[in-house]
């Protein structure tokens, strides 16, 4: 990309005009990528586009709709057909095929800084990222993920459970909750404050050892 001018394909060493749309000679490029016979390209505030030889479109994506306001700084493509979006400051992004957003990974949920400089996946599927201040990784491939109470929202854990589509986290602070698989933050269900000790899944009800007595 040239900007004021367009994007260029280099051939025999020389630079040649691929296109010249006016929203390229104001957004800037952050990568391009191959999908279904077209050439899709990320920018870094303006959205995703797509080229398919002759004509240059918007193309719409759940993640762009979600993060308008987020700046991105640089990219690669998954080989699991998803991208890896490095932001200027909200950390790193894992988008699915379609677009969809799998997770988000910034200093909140140890990663070392937000602002991601550099992405790469290697052979085994890890992220590589480079940061302003260091290299972080990313085991994509892990059975577990990791979650951080940095600001003692919780507290510590003593039992967790699974009930109704949802996970519960027993703690020292309430009975916390949120959907499945989501990753969405935990509420506190009401009337649970203080010392949770254990969570039992007994004839399709949830029992709960508190410190005030057992709820179901």
């Amino acid at each position: 990309q040239k900007l004021d001018k367009g994007i260029f394909k280099i051939v025999n060493g020389k630079a040649e005009l691929l296109c010249n749309n006016d929203i390229l000679k104001s957004a800037y490029i952050v990568n391009f990528f191959q999908k279904d016979g077209k050439l899709l390209m990320l920018s870094q505030s303006k959205g995703w586009f797509s080229f398919d030889g002759t004509s240059m479109s918007a193309h719409s994506t759940p993640v762009y709709e979600k993060l308008k306001n987020v700046s991105f700084y640089t990219a690669t493509s998954l080989e699991n057909g998803g991208y890896a979006l490095g932001t200027i400051s909200n950390g790193i992004i894992i988008v699915d095929e379609s677009g969809n957003i799998d997770y988000t990974i910034n200093q909140e949920k140890s990663l070392s800084n937000n602002t991601v400089l550099a992405v790469f996946e290697d052979i085994d599927h890890n992220i590589w990222t480079g940061l302003d201040n260091g290299v972080d990784c990313i085991n994509l491939s892990s059975p577990f993920r990791i979650f951080r109470d940095n600001f003692g929202k919780i507290g510590t854990v003593y039992t967790a459970s699974l009930y109704n589509n949802k996970l519960f986290l027993g703690t020292n602070q309430g009975l916390f909750f949120r959907e499945y698989g989501s990753n969405s933050n935990f509420s506190l269900l009401e009337k649970t404050e203080g010392q949770v000790w254990s969570l039992m899944v007994y004839d399709n009800r949830l029992f709960i050892s508190h410190n005030k007595g057992t709820y179901i």
